[in-house]
């Protein structure tokens, strides 16, 4: 079915059984529907394809950046993105203005920022 309200078009329907919503945010076309119980929004973003949805109450976006699957989120109201590399999983968010960089190096956990303009490394 679709319907036209405030010049959005909204289609919704079924997909594998689930309620799918599309409609065009911003020229985006987005598509919403539900994912084991949570609500996904997917859209593209510069080309991206983004999936936004709800972890544990977090805000999650997940999209690609340089090939790599990026998945960003607030954590105790901070933006940190999460991406793979090398096969390791990152972190990266901002503390006190600083960019951190998180990872697990053969299970030892590496805290990677600039401070003052030097890189420093922190083992913990």
């Amino acid at each position: 079915m679709k319907y036209y309200c405030a010049q959005l078009c909204v289609s919704i329907w079924r997909v594998r059984g689930q309620r799918v919503s599309i409609w065009r945010v911003r020229g985006q076309r987005v598509s919403i529907w539900s994912v084991r119980g949570q609500r996904v929004s997917i859209w593209r973003v510069r080309g991206q394809r983004v999936s936004i949805w709800s972890v544990r109450g977090q805000r999650v976006s997940i999209g690609r950046v340089r090939g790599q699957r990026v998945s960003i989120w607030r954590v105790r109201g901070q933006r940190v993105s999460m991406w793979r590399v090398r096969g390791q999983r990152v972190s990266i968010w901002r503390v006190r203005g600083q960019r951190v960089s998180i990872w697990r190096v053969r299970g030892q956990r590496l805290s990677i920022w600039r401070v003052r303009g030097q890189r420093v490394k922190m083992k913990g």
